[in-house]
């Protein structure tokens, strides 16, 4: 039976036949380490002389936002991630200075350092970074660990991280923007704990780390309504909250795909990613990942997947010109494509340790759900 919590973000049923070994991730600092690896040229242009500087930033402990924030508090320095990384986590990840005139020099501070690479010409990109290198250590698996080897078989699911973990809320908001109900968008950040609670209060007397939530507390007591409040929201958050709606749909389409036995490999005709991750139709003898649309306000719906998004967007109440957000149009979200499954560049088990690693984009957490198969997600450590 698929848990409560992933049936709430879109995930159906398990893939492969593995029984699943239990256990839990995430339990002990260090259990859970990533780190990105650039494209070559990438790689080779961030040695450079002159440009941008780009640094690896190590954390722990902290996310990735406010480690940049609390670096920019530190050094002056504005920073741009080409991902975004846990807090539950040891993570190494590449950043780039949005000045040519930043500094190449180490910092260390409180659960963040960075490491000087070189200069580049230009600003590095999230479409810089080829994949993510995990090492993640099951504490209180069954011993049968080492038995997975379905590595071709798990689906690209959005995992818990993209909904808000344990807490999944923000495919909720994207849905509420999207539908144009910004009362309902405002409910959703705030969410139901305050309900009745003065605005005023609120902004008084929420966390610290419930910036977001302040904010938008704070505008709505100073009376400039929930448009206004929403645009408290940084406009990146904002289109992710979009982009949270757009993966749940895709996750209910491959969770349907799957259910209904729609192959996942490549058929002649389909759209699919081919050498060097470029998209095209596969060719006759078939071949090359198979993709899934993502909705948005230019939805392709030549696919074979078509009827299944249908179903489900007849289901949320939504139509991909809906994506282009009126009233918000900087949220708004295009569209495109997803591999359906995710497909790691390298596998293995070692002792209790998963090595994998995965092209950006694809979630080792859903990975790890395949292979840990847990009646509680969170519990697991695969939502924290």
């Amino acid at each position: 039976m698929t848990p409560s919590l992933d049936r709430e973000i879109g995930m159906g049923g398990y893939a492969t036949s593995f029984a699943g070994c239990g256990g839990a991730i995430k339990q002990s600092a260090g259990d859970f380490a990533v780190s990105e690896v650039l494209r070559e040229g990438a790689a080779a242009s961030a040695r450079g002389d002159s440009g941008y500087a780009v640094f690896v930033m190590k954390k722990s402990g902290i996310d990735t936002p406010h480690a940049l924030q609390a670096v920019r508090r530190a050094t002056g320095m504005r920073l741009k991630a080409l991902g975004l990384k846990d807090a539950r986590a040891v993570t190494e990840q590449y950043v780039c200075a949005t000045s040519r005139s930043a500094p190449l020099e180490a910092y260390s501070g409180r659960g963040v350092s960075l490491a000087p690479v070189g200069r580049a010409p230009r600003p590095l990109s999230g479409g810089d970074m080829e994949a993510n290198a995990f090492a993640i250590v099951v504490r209180g698996h069954d011993g049968t660990l080492g038995g997975f080897a379905e590595w071709d078989g798990v689906p690209n699911y959005y995992a818990y991280q993209r909904f808000g973990g344990a807490r999944p809320v923000t495919h909720l908001i994207g849905r509420a923007i999207v539908a144009g109900d910004w009362a309902r968008a405002v409910a959703e950040v705030i969410g139901p704990e305050w309900e009745g609670v003065p605005y005023a209060r609120m902004a008084r007397e929420m966390p610290r780390g419930m910036d977001i939530e302040r904010g938008v507390a704070s505008a709505m007591a100073s009376g400039g309504g929930e448009l206004a409040a929403l645009r408290t929201v940084p406009v990146g958050t904002r289109r992710l909250y979009v982009q949270a709606h757009q993966s749940h749909i895709f996750n209910r389409t491959l969770a349907a795909a799957i259910a209904s036995g729609e192959p996942l490999e490549a058929r002649y005709g389909d759209v699919c990613y081919g050498e060097g991750g470029r998209l095209g139709r596969s060719g006759p003898g078939g071949g090359g990942a198979l993709a899934i649309p993502l909705v948005g306000h230019s939805y392709y719906a030549r696919t074979r997947f078509a009827r299944l998004v249908a179903g489900v967007m007849h289901e949320e109440g939504a139509s991909p010109r809906d994506f282009a957000v009126r009233g918000m149009q900087e949220a708004a979200a295009a569209g495109g494509f997803r591999a359906a499954m995710a497909l790691p560049l390298a596998a293995s088990v070692e002792g209790d340790t998963v090595r994998v690693t995965l092209r950006r984009g694809s979630y080792a957490t859903a990975v790890m759900r395949e292979v840990i198969k847990p009646p509680d997600p969170a519990a697991a450590g695969l939502a924290g």
